[in-house]
């Protein structure tokens, strides 16, 4: 009996190695990431969670991630890719109430960062609405609606460049606001767009799938160190992120810390813990919604 078991479990494994070895690059992609949101739901609650589990499975993500900037995904694959991180990120989703395993929070971060990314590009490709390249076709090209994205970046706009690498020359820029730019097709952490009728790449960590509003002011009049009256310091970094110091004694103080984005004449915080204040500007000082004045040092 036990040889014919381990002869029924080898058949089984050749036929899995057959298998996978006949999936191209890209099908194997969305088939471990598809592996990965069942095993994040196998692991259950938070207390089923041990150092083992969330560094493989941390390390299982940074590798797909890297594999995926190899890949040169189809229309049908791009859509099978976003239904396989949304799966993710929805089974991440699930336990995050509890709080999520440590160093796993920035990896639904960086999971919901990417489904911004991907989210427009994957509406616009049903199957059912795709254009054939058939000569047969009867459907106009120039008819097709192209899906758009918009830019959400904190410093107001979004660089075009020609290549999808940050080194790669400027074509031109995508401000924030309700006009966006179609988008032509994702490039591993890149969206080709056309703004304008020109056509070159932004990051898609910065753009999503909804208007957003315009920028009236700059970074460069946010950025920096504020004083406020109920505050030793608010740090203002020109990465998106800021650090609040509240209370002015050493031992008594509390520091917090988030992201930030700009927001017409408004600078709008977004705390670790979920909170959101906006900060109205004016010049060299700037009005919290509690109404603490901020002061630059």
């Amino acid at each position: 009996m036990k040889v014919r078991s381990i002869f029924f479990k080898v058949i089984a494994l050749c036929t899995i190695l057959i298998l996978s070895s006949c999936q191209s690059k890209e099908e194997k992609v969305i088939s471990r990431m598809n592996d990965l949101a069942e095993q994040i739901e196998k692991n259950g609650e938070l207390d089923n969670w041990d150092d083992i589990d969330r560094v493989g499975i941390a390390t299982e993500y940074a590798l797909i991630l890297k594999d995926m900037k190899n890949c040169e995904f189809t229309n049908e694959q791009q859509i099978e890719l976003f239904k396989a991180c949304k799966n993710v990120s929805v089974a991440l989703g699930s336990i995050s109430g509890n709080g999520l395993p440590e160093g796993m929070e920035d990896m639904l971060k960086g999971m919901d960062s990417m489904l911004d990314g991907m989210k427009a590009y994957s509406d616009g490709l049903d199957e059912s609405d795709e254009v054939s390249e058939d000569e047969n076709n009867d459907v106009d090209k120039e008819d097709v609606v192209l899906p758009k994205v918009y830019s959400n970046c904190f410093d107001g706009y979004l660089n075009v460049r020609a290549e999808p690498s940050s080194k790669s020359k400027i074509l031109g820029t995508l401000p924030n606001g309700p006009e966006g730019a179609e988008l032509l097709g994702v490039d591993g952490k890149w969206s080709k767009v056309r703004v304008n009728g020109v056509v070159g790449y932004v990051w898609s960590a910065d753009v999503q799938s909804t208007p957003t509003e315009p920028v009236y002011i700059h970074a460069t009049d946010v950025v920096g160190e504020w004083s406020g009256s109920e505050s030793a310091c608010l740090k203002i970094k020109d990465n998106g992120k800021f650090v609040h110091q509240l209370g002015f004694s050493a031992t008594m103080s509390v520091v917090l810390d988030g992201t930030w984005r700009l927001s017409r004449n408004k600078l709008v915080l977004k705390y670790s813990d979920g909170e959101i204040t906006t900060c109205t500007v004016n010049g060299k000082e700037m009005v919290s919604d509690g109404e603490e004045v901020f002061t630059r040092f």
